[in-house]
C-alpha cells in the first residue's frame, strides 16, 4: 500500500535525521574525539521515578535551587524547561531531530558558548545533569532574565507558546 511505503520512508528519514544531529552534536561537542565516545556515554542517564500527584523528581529540586541561587534565576523556571525539554532526563535519546542535546536540550553551538561545568569536576557537558541545569541557569541570565523573564525564556526556544507552557508549568511548580 502507498501510504504504508510513505510511513515508511518517513519514519526512516527522522531516524537518519537524528542520526546526523546527533554525530553532528557529538563532533562539535567533542572535536577529534568522536571516535573514542560510546553510545554508553550518550545514553546513560540517571532513571528517576515520579511518584503520582508528583510535579518535579525530589532529587533535583537541589541542583535547580543550587543554580537558581547562583546565577540569580527562578529554581521552579528551570524545572519546567528541563520538563518541557525531556521530561525530566526520561527522553532516551536527549537528542532532538534539530541537533539539541543533553539534559537541558541545547543547541551545540549555544552550549559552547553558555556552557558550565555545574559539578566541579572540570569538564562542561551537556551530557552532565549538573552542568545542563547551571548551564541552563547561566543561559536565561545572558539572555536578560533579571530584565524580562518571557524574553530570556524566549531566547532558549523562539516561540510564544513554549514560553507561555514553560511559564505555566513554572507557576504550577511554584505554588505546589
Amino acid at each position: 500500500d502507498q501510504n504504508e511505503k510513505i510511513k515508511i520512508v518517513m519514519k526512516d528519514n527522522k531516524l537518519a535525521a537524528y542520526q546526523r544531529a546527533y554525530q553532528q552534536a557529538i563532533n562539535y561537542m567533542q572535536p577529534g574525539q568522536s571516535a573514542q565516545i560510546t553510545a554508553a556515554q550518550y545514553f546513560s542517564f540517571p532513571g528517576i521515578k515520579i511518584a503520582p500527584g508528583q510535579k518535579v523528581p525530589a532529587e533535583f529540586v537541589p541542583i535547580y535551587k543550587e543554580a537558581a541561587g547562583k546565577y540569580g534565576v527562578d529554581w521552579f523556571v528551570l524545572a519546567a524547561i528541563h520538563s518541557i525539554e525531556t521530561n525530566f532526563s526520561q527522553i532516551k535519546t536527549m537528542v532532538s531531530y534539530a541537533g539539541a542535546i543533553g539534559h537541558m536540550q541545547f543547541m551545540p553551538a549555544t552550549f559552547a558558548a553558555y556552557g558550565v561545568d555545574g559539578n566541579g569536576d572540570g569538564i562542561k557537558s551537556a551530557w552532565n545533569l549538573e552542568d545542563s541545569i547551571h548551564s541552563a541557569a547561566n543561559y536565561l541570565i545572558a539572555s536578560g532574565y533579571e530584565k524580562d523573564i518571557r524574553k530570556a525564556i524566549w531566547h532558549y526556544n523562539h516561540a510564544e507558546w513554549y514560553v507561555n507552557d514553560v511559564l505555566a508549568r513554572a507557576g504550577r511548580i511554584k505554588n505546589g
